[in-house]
């Protein structure tokens, strides 16, 4: 598994705005910009990746998981 981190704008829609209102309905709402978005991934096994190194990566949509940071539970449409 690979956390990395790209340098794109966090996605926020109408829905990703209900999600967070309900993730914190005991608390004030706080919409913070977020420079970058955590990603998770995993690699094959044979890869040659190391801490540190700069690559280029290639998303498969259709392989994606969305899972909630709160709670780590997924998120299935």
């Amino acid at each position: 598994m690979v956390h990395f981190d790209v340098d794109a704008p966090k996605v926020v829609t109408e829905d990703t705005k209900l999600l967070e209102k309900d993730a914190h309905a005991d608390e004030a709402p706080a919409h913070q910009e977020i420079e970058g978005t955590r990603f998770v991934a995993s690699f094959a096994p044979r890869s040659r990746v190391r801490a540190g190194d700069q690559i280029e990566v290639v998303v498969d949509t259709e392989r994606m998981h969305f899972f909630d940071p709160q709670t780590g539970a997924a998120i299935r449409a």
